[in-house]
């Protein structure tokens, strides 16, 4: 179960760090103070995504 809870906050700092992106072309202060806003524990999410996002696979059915 730590591993889907995880992998789900991994999943969402992923989309607000792609979307702040679209704000941001920089990852700068701004750009960490805009995700920060938006998820202020990134940084935890960020940390388990850099230790553990090699073992996660994403499939479609496309």
């Amino acid at each position: 179960m730590e591993m889907l809870n995880g992998t789900c906050a991994a999943l969402n700092y992923n989309a607000v760090h792609e979307l702040v992106d679209l704000l941001h072309l920089h990852h700068d202060s701004s750009f960490w103070s805009a995700v920060d806003q938006v998820m202020p524990d990134y940084a935890k999410d960020m940390k388990w995504l850099e230790h553990n996002g090699a073992g996660i696979i994403l499939e479609s059915d496309q």
